[in-house]
């Protein structure tokens, strides 16, 4: 039976991160900068003496790094980076490092001693914007997955004046294609939105509450929610469902969940383990879904709306959906979704929209709406032309809606022989690597052929699948 639980923590897709209760330990910072008479710290991270030394309370805020700057330090390759920003002379009075820079400037800083952030719930900066600006500057807070170039970006903004600049960790955005991982994370920086000149005082981060690492919890999903007392939580298997919809079936739904899950496997024997579990948010009403995708979207500094023909929408590992019993107790939506997330977050690839996503999440929904394609199929493949090319499908960018049915037809035809169900199991994890679900680089290697040859193969097996 499916069990209810009131509290879970979800491991971030961006990577699992714990710090077990009084095991890592810091001493807690009582405020920003140092005493003028004191001569300004660098960098400052706990070493683990001084972790194993000091127990304080399991909910005090615990600072675990501490970075200070000025503009007469001596910045050096390859612990400074500097892109179209620029340092600019210390003035009498000032404590920080003053730069200027062109809209698209970066300034990345590498700890030589190590970064904890994989164990941090909250960064704080001091910093302030020079001059009389009239409008706010946009500023955005980077952490820099240098293995694969991705960002975990947090927008702000400075209105003048000093400022204390306080984000939590747990509302960080990557974008589309391989996810950064706060266990990859080496190096932080500032990167200029529009063209400013600012001083930077110092960078933390801390732990706090209890919680460790940046990963979203229940509670931050459900605090969206529109009434977050009528909010229930489930859980079974790799799912974790969260609804406010009172006609719920839950155990329906995770048991479809769960079927998912295993035929999934049974396709890709090799598929890793998802990073915690794979959130499903179902909502009561169309309305309370949309609201959501505001609000939540809303913390991570940016702007997300579904589109309105879209009955389902994930991003950032988290599916969603609105309740409705048209196709019975479980709408073939939510499982359309909840795929989205799984391979999401087992895969650490954001590719939604692609042909890889799109076509595996068709397959899986039609096992349960019975939904029958062949027809489909059939006007498709008397209607295809140099539209319909295979390379512009595969190519690993978002694909329009009206080539859903081409991108389920070509999985169809991944899925429906044993030696190319193999290959797409060992090239996801290439496509993965390489953050895009784009066949050309992949198609030798792991299918044995080039991609014209691989379409003809495509091409006779939907005429003779389908044609008639």
């Amino acid at each position: 039976m499916v069990r209810e639980r009131r509290a879970i923590t979800l491991s971030s897709v961006r990577g699992p991160a714990f710090l077990r209760a009084g095991a890592m330990v810091a001493v807690v910072a009582a405020g920003f900068g140092t005493p003028a008479d004191d001569p300004p710290a660098a960098t400052w991270t706990p070493s683990v003496t001084d972790w194993a030394n000091t127990a304080p309370s399991d909910t005090a805020p615990l600072l675990l790094y501490r970075r200070e700057l000025a503009s007469d330090e001596s910045f050096a390759a390859p612990w400074v980076q500097l892109a179209g920003a620029t340092i600019l002379p210390q003035e009498h009075g000032m404590r920080g490092l003053r730069l200027e820079g062109e809209a698209g400037a970066t300034i990345r800083f590498r700890p030589a001693d190590g970064f904890p952030v994989a164990l941090a719930r909250r960064a704080v900066l001091e910093m302030r914007a020079i001059g009389s600006e009239t409008t706010p500057i946009r500023v955005e807070l980077e952490l820099v997955d240098e293995a694969t170039g991705g960002r975990l970006v947090a927008p702000f903004e400075l209105h003048g004046g000093p400022e204390r600049i306080e984000i939590a960790l747990q509302y960080l955005r990557y974008d589309r294609g391989r996810v950064p991982t706060t266990q990859r994370v080496t190096s932080w920086g500032l990167r200029f939105v529009d063209r400013a000149a600012i001083e930077l005082v110092s960078f933390e981060l801390w732990r706090e509450d209890g919680i460790a690492g940046t990963e979203l919890t229940v509670d931050d999903l459900r605090s969206a929610f529109p009434d977050p007392e009528r909010v229930r939580v489930y859980e079974r298997g790799a799912f974790v469902l969260v609804t406010d919809a009172p006609n719920l079936d839950p155990d329906r739904v995770l048991g479809s969940l769960a079927t998912m899950h295993a035929r999934t496997r049974e396709l890709l024997p090799h598929m890793p383990e998802p990073r915690g579990p794979v959130p499903l948010l179902v909502f009561a009403t169309e309305r309370e879904y949309r609201a959501f995708w505001e609000n939540f979207s809303g913390r991570f500094g940016t702007r997300v709306v579904p589109r309105q023909e879209d009955e389902g929408f994930t991003w950032q590992g988290v599916a969603t959906a609105w309740f409705s019993d048209r196709y019975g107790p479980v709408r073939p939506t939510y499982v359309h979704e909840a795929h989205h997330a799984l391979l999401e977050r087992a895969y650490g690839l954001a590719a939604q929209r692609s042909w890889l996503f799109e076509g595996l999440a068709n397959l899986e929904q039609l096992e349960i709406s019975k939904q029958e394609l062949a027809s489909v199929y059939r006007r498709g493949l008397r209607r295809a032309d140099k539209t319909s090319a295979l390379p512009e499908l595969l190519d690993g960018r978002s694909i329009r809606t009206d080539r859903y049915w081409q991108a389920t037809m070509f999985a169809e035809f991944l899925v429906a022989d044993p030696r190319r169900r193999a290959a797409l199991d060992s090239a996801l994890f290439e496509m993965a690597q390489r953050g895009s679900t784009d066949v050309r680089p992949v198609v030798r290697r792991h299918f044995g052929r080039d991609l014209d040859a691989f379409g003809v193969e495509f091409w006779s097996w939907a005429w003779t699948t389908y044609g008639s």
